[in-house]
C-alpha cells in the first residue's frame, strides 16, 4: 500500500513541473533557446550601430589612402590593386573617405585583372571626383578599354560628365544635363546593363541612355587614363561591382561609403544618414540600413 501512495505522488510531482523553463545568466544547463511548453525560440537582435560593409559584394573597392605606390584593392583579391602609372601622392585634406584621396596629376592608376579589364554588364563603378585643372577638353576619370568598353568623361566645356560606351566598330555618348561643380568632390556612378548606360550624380539618377556595348578587345582598367586624356586633382573611394545596383543602393554608397560606416542603423532604420543630405542630394536610401548586401 505505502509503495502505491510513493507511486502516485511521484507521478502527481511530475505532472505538476511548469511547462516552461526560464535561462538567466548561471543557469546550469541553458543554452541560447528558451524552452516553453516543448517549443524552442530564438530572439534576433537587431543591428545597432555603424551599417554593414559592402566591400565584400564587390570586384574591387579602393580606398586611396595610401600615401604613395600600390592602391590596395580592399575587397581583397590583390592582383587587382592599382599600380602607378608614374609616381603621384595623396591628399590629406581633399577628401571624401578614409584618411586621404589619390592625387591624381596627368598620370594614372590601372590593372590589368581580367574581371576589370575585361568587364562588361551588368556592372556598376562609382567614385567621388574633384577636377581641379582649369584646360579644357575631355579628361577621363575611369575607363576599361581603348577599342571596345567604357569611359568615364569630365567636360570641361561646358563642365559635364559622361559615359562613352564602345564596340569594335561604333562609339556612343550620354552627356548630362547637370553641370558638375569646379574644384568640388561629386560622386559619380555608372550603372550598365546589357543594352542601357544610366549615369548617377551625387546619388541621384541624372539620366540615361541606350548604348551599344561589346566586351573589352584591350585594357587594362584604370582610374584617369594611359592616354593624354589624363585627369587632374583627386579621386576617392573607386569601387566597381559586377551587378547593376538599384537606385537606393547607390544612394546608400554615397551616403554611407562602400564600407558603411558614415551611417548607423537601429534594426531596420536609420538613425544617422552620413552625408545623405549634405552631399548625396538626400536621395532615397534603402528601407533596411541593416542590410548585409546591396538591394
Amino acid at each position: 500500500m505505502r509503495v502505491l501512495a510513493f507511486a502516485f505522488l511521484l507521478a502527481a510531482l511530475a505532472y505538476a513541473q511548469p511547462a516552461s523553463i526560464t535561462c538567466g545568466p548561471g543557469k546550469m544547463g541553458c543554452g541560447p533557446a528558451i524552452i516553453q511548453g516543448g517549443t524552442v525560440t530564438t530572439t534576433t537582435i537587431p543591428l545597432v550601430g555603424a551599417s554593414p560593409s559592402w566591400v565584400p559584394s564587390t570586384v574591387a573597392a579602393w580606398m586611396l589612402d595610401e600615401a604613395s605606390g600600390t592602391r590596395v584593392n580592399a575587397q581583397g583579391t590583390t592582383t587587382r590593386n592599382l599600380t602607378e602609372c608614374s609616381a603621384m601622392a595623396n591628399n590629406t585634406t581633399q577628401k571624401m573617405e578614409g584618411t586621404a584621396s589619390a592625387e591624381i596629376n596627368n598620370t594614372c592608376l590601372a590593372t590589368s585583372d581580367a574581371a576589370l579589364a575585361n568587364m562588361s554588364p551588368p556592372f556598376t563603378c562609382l567614385v567621388w571626383m574633384r577636377y581641379t585643372d582649369g584646360a579644357g577638353g575631355v579628361v577621363h576619370v575611369m575607363e576599361n578599354g581603348f577599342t571596345d568598353g567604357f569611359a568615364l568623361d569630365y567636360n570641361t566645356t561646358p563642365r559635364t560628365l559622361a559615359i562613352t560606351s564602345r564596340t569594335a566598330t561604333a562609339t556612343d555618348s550620354y552627356t548630362s544635363t547637370l553641370t558638375v561643380a569646379f574644384n568640388a568632390f561629386a560622386h559619380v556612378a555608372i550603372r550598365r546593363t546589357a543594352t542601357t548606360s544610366a549615369l548617377f550624380l551625387n546619388g541621384v539618377f541624372e539620366g540615361q541612355k541606350v548604348q551599344p556595348m561589346g566586351a573589352p578587345a584591350s585594357g587594362p582598367f584604370h582610374l584617369s587614363s594611359t592616354t593624354n586624356a589624363f585627369f587632374a586633382g583627386e579621386l576617392d573611394e573607386a569601387v566597381c561591382l559586377n551587378a547593376a545596383l538599384s537606385d537606393a543602393a547607390i544612394c546608400r554608397i554615397c551616403s554611407c561609403g562602400v564600407r558603411g560606416e558614415q551611417c548607423t542603423c537601429n534594426g531596420l532604420a536609420f538613425t544617422s544618414t552620413g552625408r545623405n543630405a549634405t552631399a548625396c542630394g538626400s536621395c532615397t536610401l534603402p528601407s533596411d540600413c541593416a542590410a548585409a548586401t546591396p538591394p
